[in-house]
């Protein structure tokens, strides 16, 4: 039986549709199938602030890192790719809607912040992407409600794009492509069948030569039997929402600007996006979980909103908001999973990205178009296949460690704990953090030395 694509791709996020477009202008001969809901419901790559950022990110940073530094190679080289691909479809105009990022610290933040704020600041300098005086800085010091009182550092080539604009271009591009089918399903098994892999597809089957796993968090439900030899992924639910701003209020920001502060701990810190039409996204909260939820946690609207509040205006009333809700694909070890199965090579998976997926899509991409062409694959993600063995978090001291700092940190930045209070909290989150090491070492077969990343380690 002769495959009716060449390749099918599950997923329809910013990596599924880059790699198909891609892929299908290689050749007018190449069929290919894109795979997932017409509404992309769930999609880190449509909830998300879209910002490609490479450094505000960081939560630390120490140059001997291996991981950190490989993250921030691949991300300096992933933005020039960007503009490469939006200049080249015209997409500059109505897709970019911020090319600069200032990063604020607010004069009361917690250890935690001041600690990710120095290490966004060390990076940068260290990679010379760092501005400490701009028009943007100017402006924020004079509209901000803490502007003459927080301390701003700017970060070059850290823009933010419109994934609503992006994906609307996407699914008219698709429409015009005669070798690209958009199939509106979810796919819920994938089965190697000799020279062929079969996926079903509701009551459908369909047959392929290759396979693009990129279905973000959602990634092993496609697996089937196969899902086993994956490491397990989780998902990070995202809270944000869309904001349209009063007339009056349009000039707080300054223009084509992403607004951010440093991690916060488990609240991930606000950052505020320009969108089209006088909308700005704002985000994030972010808490990990086995199964997607349907619903958005009231406290973390509230705090987005309180935070915008006490930092930016507290003239918000009457704006309009929306609320967002997304799952950030998280693997248990916390690190991308992206290559091919080593039992099925004709299975390439691309997930595990966490907030990094969409700044690094085209080199992701990248790569899958070497895996496609059967050519040696690039470097950037040796290490990090979907099946090898879990990566530790440094070592237990300092995984558990990270955890009780990001919850105090959290805790304090939403006002649920009192300072003469933390030393009692942090006891018991040692002893609740040993409790989930237990369950963790004996259910994976781990080391009790293994360092379990600290965003999941309250999940089991």
């Amino acid at each position: 039986m002769n495959p009716h694509y060449d390749i099918l791709i599950i997923g329809n996020g910013i990596i599924g549709c880059m790699s198909a477009l891609k892929i299908a202008n290689l050749s007018d001969k190449v069929k290919v199938g894109v795979i997932g809901p017409k509404t992309r419901y769930g999609s880190a790559s449509v909830a998300a602030g879209a910002m490609l950022n490479v450094f505000g990110e960081i939560d630390y940073f120490k140059s001997e890192d291996d991981y950190i530094k490989r993250k921030l190679e691949i991300g300096c080289l992933a933005i020039p790719k960007w503009l490469e691909f939006l200049e080249s479809y015209n997409l500059r105009s109505s897709v970019l809607v911020a090319n600069s990022t200032v990063v604020y610290l607010k004069p009361d933040s917690t250890e935690l912040e001041k600690g990710c704020f120095s290490a966004i600041k060390k990076a940068s300098l260290n990679y010379k992407k760092l501005t400490l005086e701009s028009s943007n800085i100017d402006f924020l010091r004079n509209t901000m409600q803490i502007g003459s009182s927080a301390d701003f550092i700017e970060l070059k080539d850290e823009m933010a794009i419109s994934t609503p604009e992006l994906f609307s271009w996407f699914d008219k591009k698709f429409r015009e492509k005669k070798n690209i089918d958009l199939i509106n399903a979810y796919a819920e098994n994938i089965s190697p069948r000799g020279s062929h892999i079969s996926i079903t597809v509701g009551d459908e089957t369909l047959y392929t030569s290759k396979v693009l796993l990129a279905a973000g968090a959602y990634s092993n439900d496609a697996l089937g039997d196969l899902s086993n030899e994956l490491i397990p992924l989780l998902f990070g639910a995202g809270t944000a929402m869309q904001i349209s701003l009063p007339d009056k209020l349009k000039d707080i920001l300054p223009p084509k600007c992403v607004v951010r502060s440093p991690n916060r701990g488990s609240t991930c810190g606000i950052h505020i996006v320009p969108r089209e039409n006088g909308i700005y996204y704002l985000g994030a909260g972010n808490f990990v979980t086995h199964k997607p939820v349907k619903g958005h946690r009231l406290l973390t609207i509230k705090y987005l909103l309180e935070c915008f509040e006490s930092d930016f205006t507290k003239k918000v009333n009457k704006s309009l908001v929306e609320p967002i809700l997304g799952f950030r694909p998280i693997s248990l070890d916390g690190k991308p999973m992206i290559g091919p199965l080593g039992s099925c090579p004709n299975i390439f998976v691309a997930t595990g990205t966490k907030r990094d997926g969409l700044t690094y899509s085209p080199i992701i991409v990248d790569d899958i178009i070497k895996w496609f062409n059967n050519r040696d694959r690039n470097k950037n993600f040796i290490g990090w296949e979907p099946d090898r063995k879990l990566i530790s978090y440094g070592d237990r001291n300092l995984a558990v460690q990270s955890y009780v700092d990001n919850k105090i940190g959290g805790l304090i930045e939403h006002n649920t704990i009192l300072h003469k209070d933390i030393e009692r909290v942090e006891r018991e989150l040692r002893n609740e953090a040993k409790i989930f090491y237990e369950n963790i070492c004996l259910k994976f077969n781990l080391d009790d030395n293994f360092g379990i990343h600290p965003e999941v380690l309250n999940t089991f």
